[in-house]
């Protein structure tokens, strides 16, 4: 089985290092159930799962190829989001 994954490359906050995060393309209704959130979907975006060990639990990515996290039922665009690619991963 294969999903569609999504990888991006940001400065975080906490420590101003650069930080990879990758995600499997997840509908959003299935995590907004999985995550129990309450806000709404972010029109036109794509939505992925983190399966990488940095990054947010979930992020977006517009047709424009900007980059959205979701804290506090809110959706927030990553200023510092570079070198957004798309793939496949294999399970």
């Amino acid at each position: 089985m294969t999903d569609n994954t999504c990888t991006f490359s940001y400065i975080a906050i906490s420590d101003s290092t650069l930080k990879i995060a990758t995600g499997i393309e997840c509908s959003w209704l299935d995590l907004k159930l999985q995550f129990n959130l309450q806000g709404e979907e972010l029109p036109g975006a794509r939505y992925y799962k983190t399966i990488s060990a940095q990054g947010p639990i979930l992020f977006a990515v517009k047709p424009d190829q900007t980059v959205w996290y979701y804290n506090e039922d809110i959706w927030y665009r990553y200023q510092t989001a570079t070198d957004v690619k798309y793939d496949q991963y294999i399970r």
